[in-house]
This record gives structure tokens, sequence and C-alpha cells, in this order.
């Protein structure tokens, strides 16, 4: 459960969230709509997700794994997973092209 203190950092857009999950904003905005991503409402227009209550989600979403072994991931080790630069940031195209 969150703590009842929750500081600005710990607040993050829909936007943010979409890029941590590596989903499309319009998904995110469908599982804030559904409840299963907790949300908080600043204003009509303003939705925000508490950090903790995002890495709750990830944690109900886990499948699979070893049994007895955990590994907790954050939303800030998502987050700098996904923003890290890809070992080769050339890709080829079907004609051998680097594009």
């Amino acid at each position: 459960m969150a703590s009842s203190k929750t500081l600005p950092g710990d607040l993050l857009t829909p936007h943010q969230v979409a890029q941590i999950l590596t989903l499309d904003i319009k998904t995110v905005y469908s599982k804030i709509r559904a409840g299963e991503i907790p949300f908080v409402d600043l204003s009509r227009r303003a939705r925000r997700v508490r950090r903790a209550d995002l890495e709750a989600y990830i944690e109900t979403r886990v499948r699979g794994g070893h049994q007895g072994t955990t590994k907790t991931a954050t939303v800030d080790s998502l987050a700098d997973y996904w923003t890290r630069p890809s070992p080769s940031s050339a890709v080829p195209s079907r004609n051998g092209v680097t594009r």
C-alpha cells in the first residue's frame, strides 16, 4: 500500500506510464478508465498515477518465474531499462542499406 505522503516526483503522467510500460497511450487511458491502474484525479483533465500504485500494478501482472525467487521491478528500474540506447542504433533494411 502506498504511503499517505505523496511527493511531487511520485506522480506520473499517463504519458510517462505509457513510456515506462511500453504501451500505447490509448491503452494506458483505457486501463485507467477500467480501474486497472489507480489514478489521482487532480482536475477534470489532469490525472496522475502514483509511482507506488504503478509498481503495485506491475507486481500483479508478473507471470511465470521460478518458485521461491522474486525480483521486484521498480518503476525507476524499468524506466532506466527502456531509455537506455540500443547497442546498435543503425538498423539495416531489407536491401542491406542502414537507415
